[in-house]
């Protein structure tokens, strides 16, 4: 798990997040790193981690630890840590220690990501310099252990049936398979249940019909407790080539096909034949068992207004935009980037755009009711 925001330099730190396992419900330290550290005066360093962990608290270390460190705000994802400091510090080792809680919720199996983020001149060399050093960031997190015995699934489509494919490091009683499926835009259309059931040691395959209509499908295994023993797993059916763009002023969200593990996966969100908008709220929606939200920023179509991202990047989080004139410009309003689970099956998990009425107005105060296409990441 990687990124990096290097141009050709031989100032290249490396910064790294450490990856532990722990159960549902504990509690972990996770050490952030650098090395390779050519002299620093001044740095900013955001960190984004998964809704399944809970930030209790941030310890610094030896690093840095002649500068002065304003800390994060909050303890919410994202975090944002800066040090400033008088001489350049070029020391290696423990940058921040992060303790975390894992979600008792959290499904054994899963990976919960803790990424980083840093932009061009967020970083100062001992001449002052904020161009040179552009380091390479590593990502980690937690990936959560099972108390019991170790169920996988994973899934496969024929025309007519689709099958969930278990398999169990040991024998699980009172287990349970739940099929939901959805419409295009990702809302809940109905679910057939498959309960009482016995997961022997070894692998074992239970059935579904699928139906003949465009929609997605996600299997949920679960406990005598109703508590997730793996992952859920994706299918789709249908057709999932690019939908058909309505006529006058609509809101669209681009389509990507990545890998599992993916990283900073860009979706944009796009407006055509824009009358003029002053103000505007969205909702964006998405499943944050697949996609983590890490980062927003204003697209250039939107660039004379104002943009205030949530406090939180979570499904369901709004951005707010402002201006004192009405923006005409048709283009890219926004991007986001998303994480994605390294435990993801194949399949697309939806983006989506809700408003309510009056989030949508011009210098008039006329509301504005657009069309909206809905997008998707595609796991490969």
């Amino acid at each position: 798990m990687s990124s990096t925001v290097n141009a050709d330099t031989d100032s290249t730190p490396v910064i790294a997040v450490q990856s532990v396992t722990a159960l549902p419900g504990d509690t972990v330290d996770l050490d952030i790193t650098i090395t390779g550290n050519p002299g620093i005066l001044g740095a900013t360093l955001m960190v984004h981690f998964d809704s399944q962990l809970e930030l209790l608290g941030v310890k610094r270390g030896a690093v840095f630890s002649s500068m002065t460190m304003t800390p994060s705000q909050s303890l919410t994802s994202p975090c944002k840590f800066v040090w400033d400091g008088s001489s350049a510090d070029e020391s290696d080792g423990i940058l921040l220690t992060l303790t975390f809680r894992v979600s008792a919720e959290a499904v054994p199996g899963a990976s919960l990501a803790v990424t980083l983020f840093c932009e061009s001149g967020d970083f100062v060399d001992a001449d002052n310099n904020d161009d040179t050093i552009l380091p390479t960031l590593l990502d980690g997190g937690v990936t959560v252990k099972a108390s019991g015995a170790i169920v996988k699934a994973s899934s496969s489509m024929e025309e007519t049936t689709l099958t969930v494919h278990i398999e169990s490091s040991g024998i699980v009683e009172d287990a349970g398979i739940i099929l939901a499926s959805y419409d295009e835009s990702g809302r809940f259309l109905d679910c057939e249940i498959k309960d009482d059931l016995t997961f022997p040691a070894g692998k074992t395959d239970y059935s579904f019909p699928r139906g003949e209509d465009d929609r997605t499908y996600r299997a949920f295994v679960l406990d005598g407790e109703q508590r997730p023993l793996c992952p859920a797993v994706a299918f789709s059916s249908g057709d999932q080539t690019e939908p058909e763009m309505p006529e006058g002023l609509t809101l669209f969200i681009s389509r990507t096909a990545v890998a599992p593990g993916s990283k900073h996966v860009a979706v944009e969100i796009s407006i055509k034949e824009n009358p003029g908008i002053l103000g505007m709220t969205l909702s964006i929606g998405y499943d944050a068992d697949v996609l983590t939200l890490v980062g927003a920023d204003n697209g250039t179509a939107f660039s004379p207004l104002a943009l205030t991202r949530p406090g939180e990047y979570k499904p369901a989080c709004n951005f707010v935009w402002d201006g004192v004139n009405d923006c005409q410009a048709n283009g890219v309003i926004l991007t986001l980037y998303f994480d994605v689970a390294a435990s993801a099956q194949p399949g697309s998990s939806l983006i989506t755009l809700f408003f309510e009425d009056g989030d949508i107005v011009n210098a008039a105060d006329e509301e504005l009711s657009p069309a909206v296409v809905n997008g998707a990441v595609t796991i490969q």
